[in-house]
């Protein structure tokens, strides 16, 4: 599936006055590189994103497919799911990709009747037979999330059996992911690769996504002046470290209309001290307004 990304121009930048405001926080010798960053930037649509997830869905065929929407929980929680095997409660404020996810979780259960369970219980999984566990986000940089996620999910004696008699597989969608990521997901399920498994962790466990990148590989992201963007990123003391290449230093380039990764650099969406930043977060990671190519 050919996927169009949308992205800034020159023009676009001229007669923004949103990034103008932006831009003018930076020294005048360093404008022209945080445009250099914005021109980088690659813009996913939402129904882009939702075309290509109920197409990469459609493809498990094998069974009913469980889908749960990844997400981070707040606080200490043990188990993602309850004393009686229930998934937790969606919260009641909107969590951007994941409120996206379940427009098309509910689009695709209307196409396909109950070939696809929206967030079933431990009981539910039982009765449908269930061997096909789904986990669907939009971007994985560090995998941390996504690891912990899969770390709660198998806090349960159920899940855990079922995954170590090799009964289940565990799909992990997303558009975007990094290559170091898969490893680190791979780190927090439990099991082996040793050969003498019979069924090893890594063939039970499925990535699915559209675009894939090696965290170090700048120069495909950010072209011929990334090292010149990477120090402008790294030289704003307003915005903390661990988010100026953006989380996990991953360095994304790429921007969900309906969610801005925190992967991407702080300065396109970390608050700090009154100093780059575009709105407060009105969504589940960031909103980056100022950007509207249309």
């Amino acid at each position: 599936m050919k996927i169009a990304y949308d992205c800034l121009t020159l023009e676009m930048i001229d007669q923004s006055p949103e990034i103008s405001r932006w831009l003018s926080q930076f020294p005048s010798d360093r404008e022209s590189i945080a445009v250099d960053v914005l021109l980088k930037l690659q813009f996913i649509r939402s129904d882009v994103y939702g075309e290509w997830l109920k197409k990469q869905l459609s493809a498990i065929t094998d069974g009913p497919c469980a889908l749960y929407a990844v997400r981070k929980f707040e606080g200490a929680i043990e188990s993602y799911w309850d004393a009686k095997g229930n998934p937790p409660l969606r919260s009641a404020e909107s969590q951007g990709s994941e409120e996206l996810v379940q427009s098309v979780l509910g689009n695709l259960r209307k196409a396909r009747d109950k070939g696809y369970l929206d967030h079933p219980s431990i009981n539910v999984l039982k009765k449908r037979c269930v061997r096909n566990i789904v986990l669907i986000d939009d971007s994985i940089g560090s995998g941390e999330r996504v690891g912990g996620f899969i770390n709660l999910l198998m806090k349960n004696k159920t899940i855990l059996s079922w995954w170590s008699f090799g009964w289940i597989q565990l799909y992990v969608v997303a558009f975007i992911r990094t290559h170091q990521a898969e490893e680190r997901v791979r780190n927090y399920l439990p099991g082996s690769d040793h050969h003498k498994r019979q069924h090893r962790k890594s063939d039970k466990l499925h990535f699915v996504g559209h675009h894939s990148f090696d965290d170090e590989e700048f120069d495909m992201r950010w072209g011929a002046k990334s090292t010149q963007i990477l120090e402008l990123c790294d030289s704003v003391e307003a915005v903390p470290c661990w988010a100026r290449r953006g989380y996990g230093s991953v360095m994304s380039n790429q921007v969900f209309y309906h969610s801005v990764p925190d992967n991407t650099p702080g300065i396109l969406w970390n608050e700090e001290n009154g100093c780059f930043h575009t709105s407060p977060p009105s969504v589940e990671r960031n909103t980056l307004i100022f950007v509207s190519p249309k």
